[in-house]
């Protein structure tokens, strides 16, 4: 009685043994088996500060105190980064040169050897040409960053123009322009003139 009702439920129609053998004599050597439900979604992982991440340009964050523009390397493409640290490099510097002038300025004022009103104009440097600087250097970080052509050529005609101006400004002695050629016309310290007067 048991036998018989074991091979009822197996082999009879909807039985396991019946559906087994439709799911064998349905399934092909080779053939993709088919998935049960709805897949899954494929899996997304940003890393934070990726190369890829959106440049957000209405978040000013620099220079520090000051905040004018956006600059932010690490949303950069790594091949664009060496490139835009040499530009930020030269925003340093040209600031770096003015503060030293003026501290220049004020020490050959207070040996009597230029007028005190080039202090002012020693000044008026501070104020123009970090500002300059600050904006040629974001027409180039721009236009790499957004790979704007537009943006790219104006920033070449800008440098070359800041460039021949901090060649002249270094070298040159003009005023409150305190040149390398300075030197020569530095008043003597004991026996001497110019340069040999500073040995």
């Amino acid at each position: 009685m048991a036998a018989s009702a074991a091979s009822s439920v197996h082999g009879a129609p909807g039985g396991i043994a019946y559906a087994e053998g439709r799911i064998v004599s349905g399934y092909k050597f080779g053939d993709q088996p088919k998935v049960i439900g709805r897949p899954l979604p494929p899996l997304q992982v940003a890393a934070p500060k990726s190369p890829s991440v959106e440049i957000r340009w209405d978040d000013f964050n620099y220079p520090p105190l000051l905040r004018l523009i956006h600059f932010d390397i690490s949303e950069l493409q790594w091949k664009l980064r060496p490139t835009v640290r040499l530009l930020n490099c030269v925003y340093l510097l040209t600031t770096a040169a003015v503060v030293v002038n003026l501290f220049d300025t004020i020490l050959l004022a207070a040996m009597g050897s230029v007028p005190v009103q080039w202090i002012i104009q020693a000044m008026l440097h501070v104020l123009l040409f970090p500002p300059a600087a600050l904006g040629v250097f974001y027409l180039g970080y721009r236009g790499l960053a957004a790979r704007d052509q537009a943006l790219l050529f104006r920033y070449h005609i800008a440098q070359g123009a800041l460039a021949a101006m901090s060649f002249f400004v270094a070298l040159f002695p003009y005023r409150c322009i305190n040149g390398v050629l300075r030197l020569a016309f530095v008043p003597a310290v004991g026996n001497g003139s110019g340069f040999s007067g500073l040995w």
